[in-house]
């Protein structure tokens, strides 16, 4: 008999199945992975067990399991349902530590366990783990990359924390020279003798460890790749490629030759070495093209150039000194390319130079925390330097057609002469920091305290401008006391004046050493030296404690006592020129005696010859 889709009988087949024959099912052909479309057959319980089929996707699990849960920590106590079996509708737990898969569930008594006949295999495309509490957030696995055949398998460290899924496709190969070329270097015992062989052997991307010491004479390029050498030496002439990542201990660079170059258009390479030696005209690190990065940290070198860029791309250094001992250059452009460089200290033996750059639009950038050189920079035209440094001592001299701006174009510049050629601002921001300058044995030549703005030559300042030694003014200068030219001292280079109230009041000149008192004219005859003028004023009136005045009234010499008496003291009439005495009290009382008649007439009167009258000879 044969069973249609609606269950109805279409005829009749001597091959049906019997109900009292055994093994006919058994000699069915098997589908091992039925699916939703499939048929089954089925007596209908609830119409006279009539046969039925059944699709395969629409059997419900009810009637064939005992209980469902939506998670497996929701069972319910195994002891209360020994012997049965509980539906699990989603998983639950971490894969690989507890993970409870969606399923059937036994009880034995004492525990739930998963139905025996559960397969444990899933293919790639119905394995999925997604967050408990976002189940969109998903992790699929792709298993079509391993080639036919073979398994891979993935063990878990015993850690606790989150265990992180790592793979390489990467071989680590080692040199050391205890090695030899012969062998496959994928083991320290089985090292390769060279760098070279190890870079010809391995694929872009793979690790090459040296851990030996020694010097490894070779010229190393090839494939891309990461070398991690930190006890060795490496010599020779090297060209590095995209991806390249090495790492030396010491790096010596013969005269003559390029040590480490690469020459790939937008490749990038980087470099690590502690020691670098370059000797006579050897170029250590030059980009032809391409980036090349370079961490190093003590180069020693003659005269070539410590990195050099020929290119438009860049070159970066990193640095803790760069020691020039002979009449070598730190960095050079000889093409339109770019050097950066960050580093401690740049030294010379007193030849050296910073910056070199041919006649061509490059740019070279330096921040130094120390610079002592011979020669800042000898750069063309078109080239370009900067430079930020914290210390700069040394000669400094600058013989290109360019020169080295120093802190910014906006701030400091440099030019040709070694002179200040823009505004410069120190410690705009007003802290407490000290500005000095050094000279020849003068520690503070000239010295700004920050804690007050007093100003010290030559000495560390207690007043606003304190000064240590002479000081000098030329011809024509003044020094002015207060914040007009009203009051202080000028000076023409024969006289000195002191002025007050905006005029000339007193003048020293240099020639004669004669003081002039509000008046700078000379005698007409012979003005002779080392004499006091006094010109003519307004007469002092009132007391003086303790004191006298001395002025000129009409061209004569008066003095005034402390109670204000006046006295002439060159005493002439100024009509006749005889000799007079004149007098005026506090009182206005003048007293007047005609001296020069009261003596003549006393000499003729008693016939005596005290009185004489001559011409002095010329």
């Amino acid at each position: 008999m044969t069973i249609g889709p609606g269950g109805g009988t279409t005829g009749t087949d001597s091959n049906a199945v019997h109900v009292n024959e055994a093994g006919e099912i058994a000699g069915v052909a098997i589908k091992n992975t039925p699916i939703a479309a499939d048929y089954i057959l089925i007596e209908d319980s609830e119409d006279s067990n009539n046969k039925k089929s059944v699709l395969v996707g629409s059997i419900s699990h009810a009637g064939f399991i005992d209980g469902e849960v939506d998670v497996y920590a929701n069972l319910p106590a195994a002891a209360d349902h020994s012997g049965e079996f509980w539906l699990v509708t989603t998983a639950s737990g971490v894969w690989l530590i507890t993970r409870k898969p969606a399923g059937l569930y036994y009880s034995d008594g004492a525990s739930w366990e998963a139905a025996p006949d559960i397969v444990p295999f899933f293919s790639d495309a119905n394995f999925e783990i997604y967050d408990d509490a976002d189940d969109t957030k998903k992790i699929n696995f792709d298993a079509s990359q391993i080639t036919t055949g073979n398994a891979r398998t993935y063990t878990a460290p015993d850690i606790d924390g989150i265990i992180q899924l790592e793979w390489s496709e990467t071989n680590t190969y080692y040199v050391g020279k205890h090695g030899n070329d012969s062998d496959d270097g994928l083991s320290i015992a089985k090292a390769k003798l060279t760098f070279g062989d190890a870079i010809s052997t391995a694929s872009a991307g793979d690790l090459i460890i040296c851990l030996d010491a020694g010097t490894y004479t070779e010229n190393l390029t090839g494939a891309s790749n990461i070398i991690h050498a930190p006890n060795a030496t490496i010599a020779g002439v090297h060209t590095l490629i995209d991806g390249d990542d090495w790492k030396f201990a010491t790096a010596t660079i013969a005269a003559g030759v390029i040590g480490f170059s690469i020459n790939v258009a937008s490749a990038e390479c980087h470099l690590e070495i502690k020691s670098v030696e370059i000797s006579g005209n050897g170029i250590g690190f030059v980009n032809l093209q391409g980036k090349m990065f370079c961490h190093l940290q003590h180069i020693e070198m003659g005269a070539g150039f410590a990195v050099g860029s020929t290119t438009a791309d860049e070159l970066y250094i990193d640095f803790e000194e760069i020691k020039i001992t002979g009449a070598g250059t730190a960095f050079a452009c000889t093409a339109s390319g770019d050097i950066n460089a960050i580093g401690q200290c740049v030294e010379d033996d007193g030849s050296g130079t910073l910056f070199f750059a041919a006649n061509v639009a490059c740019n070279m950038a330096a921040t130094i925390s120390k610079v002592d050189i011979e020669v800042l920079s000898n750069i063309g035209a078109a080239a370009s330097a900067f430079l930020n440094v914290a210390r700069l001592t040394g000669t400094n001299t600058e013989s290109g057609a360019s020169s080295v701006q120093i802190g910014g174009s906006t701030k400091i510049a440099i030019t040709g002469t070694s002179s200040l050629d823009n505004q410069v601002t120190i410690n705009e921001s007003g802290a407490d920091v000290d500005f000095r300058v050094e000279g020849v044995g003068q520690a503070n030549a000239l010295f700004v305290q920050g804690s007050d703005g007093f100003v010290g030559i030559g000495i560390t300042p207690t007043q606003k401008l304190q000064v240590a030694g002479n000081i000098m003014l030329p011809a024509n200068s003044a020094l002015y006391l207060d914040t007009t030219t009203n009051y202080g001292l000028t000076s023409d280079g024969s006289v000195i004046n002191f002025r007050a109230g905006g005029a000339t009041r007193v003048t020293l000149v240099g020639a004669t050493a004669n003081f002039k008192l509000a008046g700078t004219a000379v005698r007409g005859t012979t003005e002779g030296t080392n004499h006091l003028d006094i010109f003519n004023g307004t007469a002092p009136a009132g007391t003086l404690a303790n004191g006298i005045s001395l002025y000129s009234t009409a061209g004569e010499l008066r003095v005034m006592d402390a109670a204000g008496n006046a006295t002439l003291l060159s005493p002439h009439d100024k009509r006749t020129n005889e000799w007079v005495y004149d007098s005026v009290d506090i009182k206005g009382k003048r007293l007047r005696i005609d001296i020069e008649k009261m003596l003549r007439f006393l000499n003729d009167k008693f016939g005596t010859d005290f009185v004489k009258e001559f011409q002095e000879a010329a």
